[in-house]
């Protein structure tokens, strides 16, 4: 959980309009994705709480894997994999 919260809290309300938007799950048609980043997280789990188990978790996972990639080793690994994707 503490990835997909720092995942939620990290990313401008404009990407995660357009993740979510390709996830799909439902929103409310009123959705306010200009709110403040505390409430647009308060929004976004009270509404993903509505979901299936099977997208939350998939959501979660993909939240998960990004946040990975995000530290430092992972940026390290990416830089790596670049790299070497490069000398190919």
């Amino acid at each position: 959980m503490p990835a997909f919260s720092t995942f939620l809290r990290s990313t401008p309300p404009a990407l995660l309009r357009r993740y979510f938007q390709q996830t799909g799950g439902a929103f409310p048609a009123d959705f306010e994705w200009t709110a403040s980043q505390p409430e647009l997280v308060r929004s976004l789990s009270l509404v993903m709480a509505r979901w299936d188990a099977a997208l939350r978790g998939r959501i979660r996972a993909e939240a998960e894997r990004i946040s990975e990639m995000a530290d430092e080793e992972g940026q390290t690994a990416l830089d790596a994999e670049i790299a070497r994707f490069r000398n190919e």
